[in-house]
């Protein structure tokens, strides 16, 4: 009687213990695995531009008009335009140089003794003459700049109540008038990049030979170098 007792109260025992268990299974929260925060990194992408430069002459001959009398004088003048295209962020210089010494000779030959046009002789040696004007015995050959701005003009070519060389001057047409030389003379400084069709920068040339001068018969050249070079 006494086991029978036992294995009831045992019994009960099981039959609780299974109806918690059950219970606790039914109501025990599902734990579920938490997604991974995410996650960022930056990446920096480089690529150098590098400047560049390119100068074209309008024309590669320059034909001086009218023709000068060879007995009686006369001048001769003529031009070319220089375009000048850079995306340096620093612009550029342009320089000119005369290939012989003088620059115009019969022929173009580099050689003293042949007829030539003198170097153009500024009143004042190393300024350019505000308006141009040679001897009557004399011929000679000069140029000057226009550039496409009168930022990018060297003071040189800059002028102030007729006077060249003028730091805080303008720019007239057809004034401030030099020789070339056989070394590089820098005649105009942008210090900015150009616009995509670049900058017309405008060099003219005059020749005059004096009313009491005698210039041989023939063609008369000179050759002029002429260089864009990106500023640092």
């Amino acid at each position: 009687m006494k086991n029978k007792k036992v294995l009831k109260n045992a019994s009960k025992f099981i039959s609780v213990f299974l109806v918690l268990s059950l219970g606790y299974m039914y109501v025990e929260p599902v734990v579920a695995d938490a997604a991974p925060s995410p996650q960022s990194t930056n990446v920096t992408v480089n690529q150098v531009v590098g400047a560049e430069i390119s100068i074209t002459a309008a024309s590669a001959t320059v034909s001086m008009s009218p023709s000068i009398n060879g007995m009686t004088g006369g001048t001769g003048d003529g031009s070319v335009a220089m375009t000048v295209i850079t995306n340096n962020t620093t612009g550029f210089q342009m320089k000119v140089k005369a290939d012989y010494a003088p620059a115009m000779t019969l022929g173009g030959a580099n050689n003293t003794t042949v007829d030539k046009f003198s170097d153009y002789g500024p009143t004042s040696a190393g300024v350019p003459d505000y308006t141009w004007g040679i001897a009557a015995a004399d011929s000679e050959f000069g140029f000057t700049i226009e550039a496409s701005d009168i930022a990018e003009t060297v003071q040189l070519f800059k002028s102030t109540t007729n006077t060249c060389n003028s730091a805080a001057g303008t720019r007239t047409a057809d004034t401030c008038w030099y020789n070339f030389a056989t070394t590089d003379l820098t005649v105009v400084n942008r210090t900015t990049a150009t616009p995509q069709v670049g900058v017309a920068e405008t060099l003219k040339f005059r020749a005059q030979s004096g009313a009491s001068h005698q210039q041989q018969q023939g063609t008369y050249s000179a050759l002029i170098t002429v260089t864009a070079a990106t500023n640092i």
